[in-house]
């Protein structure tokens, strides 16, 4: 039963991560497509410097709750199963389950032809509806390694990949969830391996500067 439900979350969880909010609102407002602008990227940072801040509230608006409807109904529909097959990290664990997959379907969306962002947001929502802390720890790394650097990129693979591991195998004290935490930043650095790159590089493009990354 427990298998079967999971797979049905996964299943669900990853339909739902590939609403991508950024193709809606570009479509639907712009009558354009957004992988065909800027970076190329179906995500939060190329809607704004494309589109400016209306576009970019109408994608974290729809992402947003996308991943919290996922992440919510894990929460409920296996959450008290795991709870007690593992004991009483349950629920965080359908939280983190659901959200891993949404961050896949936000990067490889069946809607749209497997071409989505780059799962940063998502994976920012989860963090912190898993733990608030942990999001919260989270996402203040990112903000103040784009503060400190203007470069997006740098932020999101320092916060996804090293910090929400990290901070959830600090205070969530739990195997699976610190694995699920690792899967969703080895995610989140191989979407960035051209990021990464211009990095070495010195081409990356900088917070606010006219050129897309």
């Amino acid at each position: 039963m427990l298998v079967f439900s999971l797979v049905v979350v996964a299943v669900a969880a990853y339909l739902l991560g590939a609403v991508n909010g950024s193709i809606i609102v570009a479509r639907t407002l712009y009558r354009q497509d957004i992988r065909e602008l800027g970076s190329g990227n179906a995500g939060l940072t190329n809607m704004y410097r494309v589109f400016g801040l209306k576009g970019a509230i109408g994608t974290f608006v729809i992402d947003t709750l996308k991943t919290a409807v996922a992440v919510v109904a894990a929460h409920y529909w296996v959450g008290h199963q795991i709870e007690k097959l593992i004991g009483a990290d349950g629920y965080v664990i359908a939280r983190f389950f659901a959200g891993f997959f949404a961050m896949v379907g936000h990067v490889m969306p069946i809607w749209y032809g497997f071409r989505g962002g780059k799962g940063v947001l998502v994976c920012g929502i989860t963090a912190f509806m898993i733990q608030p802390l942990v999001g919260a720890l989270a996402w203040i790394v990112f903000i103040l390694v784009v503060a400190a650097t203007r470069y997006v990129s740098l932020g999101s693979v320092i916060a996804g990949v090293i910090a929400f591991p990290l901070w959830t195998y600090i205070f969530i004290h739990n195997q699976t969830a610190t694995i699920l935490a690792v899967a969703c930043g080895i995610l989140i650095l191989c979407m960035h391996i051209p990021n990464i790159n211009r990095l070495i590089r010195g081409n990356e493009t900088k917070f606010g500067a006219k050129k897309q990354d």
